[in-house]
């Protein structure tokens, strides 16, 4: 109250001094400044409230403020009190600019001459308030005043509930209905709320139901009471009641349905033994019926009774005695059910001696159905109709029909269903009872209703392929596989095809696949092995060979109408087809007597050429005697070694024409003998001893891997059989030849005959006096 004396002085004294410097003469104008607006803050020693930076409490601040609550003036004082909110309580506070009480809120306003210390908490003031716009109603009747001034109401100011000047929480009875209070906010929004350890149930803004964790009450217009015999979903959980109002406990018969509840909660997915049958609660916690369920490594089926009348236990249960048996309950008992296959669980098993079979094996059912298991689980199903087999596979717990697969048949026997679900192809293991079909395929030729081994032709196995050769078996061993003189196929040690080049007729060219899967891009040079050959091919963008003459690197490929390339030369070398020079050389003069070596050498190379001009440098060849290479006049080995310059007439062409006919040297490349330098159509020279005269020519012929497969080439290019027997001399590796490399000699024997050998190296004669190659002309380059 001192406090307030003083401010009423202080104003007082402002005035005399303002009216004294008016009589003076002092003129001056006065602008009130108005203070800035604050947080709503209390001082309880002066039992103040201020919202301005001045310390004051202003009206026009106030009523636009959440904590504004109504406003009311006293009619014997004319005082304006404003109701405000602060601290969860009811205040009243002075709210008149010019009273010198403006902010407070205790009784010094009417009772002015009392202490501050005069709390009057349990007497009614005597305060008139009349009803304001608002509808105020708590001003108007009177009220108490709390030990701390704040105001003792109940009920409703605003939208706010107060009981006793304080904010309203949890459940609360009003005029017979309850209701729920958060914060003194009326809940009305439909749903459930937590307060504290209880959750109650609002609808149509009314208390429902609230449930304190052991049992729920609802509330009506009557009264509340205990929820009985009811399930009631609570904060989105599902409880039950029993009877008495308490939780549902343990196993229950419900409308039907079995439960099993833990504190009012039905159990979910959920095995539990109730007396001496077994019940399995579902997702929705009822009892499962009519259906299979997995549960710890056991498949158990439940009746329409609910009952457990079926249990089947994974081969690996923990259990050894359990594990893999499979039991059925009838006539009140548990036995093992009979042998053969059982469908459990929307899957497929076979069991043999009241156990789950261990082994991969077809199993027959009947005359016209199997089944194949592994490890005792039915994977497919083959039935003979229609004189073909059809192939099922259990897809979703149903058979549908297997289509694009391969599949185990009969031991040692693999079957492929095509896109009808029909089988088309047979493959037998080398595992298969009978030799002869071992490691080949087999295809059903619908036309004729009959299998058809497949021979010479790539074949698709599973994933990979393969190629089945000319008896039908599939090709193994790493390396190259010749299947003719246009086509071969590489393997690994398994067989897989990886690599595969062959002609295409329709295209007119060859074609070159490679990969696991024979579908990788490939462009440039490749090799492969042709009848034990190197074979160059030059692959484009399509996968398809090139022919004709190509520069690649420092060297010259001349491929072949099929683009093959046996050899390479250097830019300026000759070209001839070699195959095609030697075939004229033998069809000629093999066999023949009384041709000198030198005299053989010299006139083979007249049917050297071809009549094809796209490789550059090729030699033309027409007949013997216009060439070809024809040779100035017959030279000695001395002089092919390199005591003369050999030289020789031909035409040549520039890769596309034939120019005019022109001379060469042929024996310009002369280098010491050694099998890596021979090329096919070369001149080996050789000498007696240390003569520096040579003793014979030959030309070399190619390599072969033995007599055999010389005699076979020769027959292959028109030589009849009768004459290859004859003309073809093996001496192995005597006398330190190699024995795989082959050349035809001339001037052989007494009767200086042509014929072929494998004495390239040594040429073995009595009386120890062997002659040996010393020098090879690579008449080619």
């Amino acid at each position: 109250m001192e406090m307030k004396q003083m401010k009423k002085q202080m104003r007082l004294l402002l005035c005399c001094l303002i009216f004294v410097l008016m009589a003076s003469g002092v003129s001056f104008t006065a602008e009130a400044a108005t203070p800035k607006k604050t947080k709503l803050t209390q001082d309880e020693e002066t039992h103040t409230f201020s919202n301005a930076k001045d310390g004051s409490f202003r009206y026009d601040y106030a009523v636009k403020s959440d904590y504004y609550r109504g406003v009311a003036v006293d009619e014997s004082t004319k005082i304006r009190y404003m109701l405000i909110d602060y601290g969860d309580r009811l205040w009243a506070v002075v709210a008149d600019g010019d009273s010198e009480w403006t902010g407070s809120y205790d009784t010094s306003s009417y009772l002015a001459n009392m202490s501050i210390s005069f709390k009057p908490s349990t007497t009614k003031t005597v305060l008139q308030i009349k009803k304001n716009k608002t509808g105020n109603k708590y001003l108007e009747n009177g009220f108490y005043y709390a030990d701390d001034y704040s105001i003792l109401t109940t009920g409703f100011s605003m939208d706010t509930y107060y009981i006793n000047g304080a904010k309203a929480k949890g459940v609360k009875e009003i005029d017979g209905v309850y209701y729920f209070f958060q914060k003194g906010k009326q809940v009305t929004k439909t749903g459930w709320y937590q307060s504290g350890k209880t959750y109650v149930y609002v609808s149509k803004k009314q208390v429902k139901y609230r449930f304190n964790g052991l049992v729920c009450y609802q509330y009506k217009a009557s009264g509340k009471k205990r929820v009985t015999n009811k399930f009631l979903t609570i904060n989105d959980v599902e409880y039950r009641f029993d009877k008495a109002g308490n939780l549902e406990q343990g196993f229950q018969e419900i409308a039907g349905e079995y439960y099993y509840f833990q504190d009012g909660r039905a159990r979910t997915n959920y095995y539990k033994k109730v007396g001496k049958y077994g019940y399995y609660f579902g997702a929705d916690g009822k009892a499962v019926r009519n259906t299979w369920v997995k549960h710890k490594k056991i498949d158990r089926y439940f009746a329409a009774s609910g009952h457990n009348t079926r249990i089947f236990y994974a081969a690996d249960y923990t259990k050894a005695d359990k594990a893999g048996r499979y039991m059925l309950y009838k006539n009140k008992k548990w036995s093992y059910a009979a042998d053969g296959i059982h469908k459990i669980n929307g899957v497929y098993y076979y069991f043999k001696k009241s156990k789950l079979g261990t082994t991969s094996c077809w199993y027959d059912k009947n005359d016209t159905t199997s089944y194949y298991m592994k490890k005792g689980t039915v994977l497919y199903k083959r039935v003979y109709k229609d004189n073909t087999y059809r192939f099922y596979q259990l897809i979703n717990n149903k058979w549908k029909k297997a289509k694009n697969i391969w599949t185990p048949a009969k031991k040692g026997e693999i079957h492929y269903y095509n896109e009808d679900g029909v089988l088309q192809y047979k493959y037998f293991t080398e595992k298969y009872k009978t030799g002869a079909y071992q490691k080949t395929m087999w295809c059903h030729n619908t036309d004729t209703n009959r299998w058809q081994k497949m021979k010479n032709m790539l074949v698709s196995y599973k994933t990979d392929y393969y190629y089945a050769g000319l008896d039908g078996r599939l090709l193994t061993g790493e390396g190259w596989h010749t299947i003719d003189d246009w086509s071969a196929v590489y393997t690994d040690a398994a067989g897989k095809v990886s690599k595969y080049i062959y002609y295409d007729a329709e295209q007119d060219c060859s074609v070159y696949k490679q990969g696991i899967y024979l579908n990788e891009p490939v462009t440039g040079l490749v090799t492969v092995q042709i009848n034990g050959k190197d074979v160059y091919y030059l692959i484009g963008e399509s996968g398809t060979a090139t022919t004709g003459s190509q520069e690649i690197g420092n060297y010259i490929y001349d491929f072949d109408r099929y683009g093959r390339a046996y050899t390479r030369r250097l830019e300026g070398t000759l070209y001839w087809n070699t195959d095609e020079w030697m075939a004229r050389v033998i069809n000629t003069y093999l066999g023949k007597t009384n041709i000198p070596c030198n005299v053989f050498a010299d006139q083979a190379y007249a049917l050297a050429g071809g009549d094809n001009p796209i490789f550059k440098l090729a030699v033309k060849y027409t007949d013997e005697v216009t060439g070809g290479i024809i040779l100035d006049r017959m030279y000695t080995g001395t002089e092919w070694g390199g005591t003369a310059t050999i030289s020789a007439k031909l035409t040549l062409s520039d890769g596309t024409n034939w120019l005019e006919p022109d001379s060469v040297v042929l024996n310009s490349n002369v280098t010491p003998f050694s099998y890596d330098a021979l090329t096919p159509g070369d001149m080996i020279i050789y000498y007696k001893g240390k003569n520096k005269e040579a003793s014979h020519v030959s030309l070399y012929l190619g390599k072969f891997e033995n007599a055999q497969a010389v005699k076979d080439y020769l027959v292959k290019i028109g030589i009849s059989k009768k004459k290859a027997e004859a003309c073809v001399k093996d001496w192995g590796t005597y006398y330190g030849n190699d024995g795989t490399y082959w050349c035809i000699h001339g001037g052989m024997g007494k009767t200086s005959q042509v014929y072929i050998s494998n004495s390239v190296y040594c040429i073995p004669a009595s009386n120890n006096t062997n002659t040996y190659a010393r020098k090879i002309v690579n008449v080619i380059d």
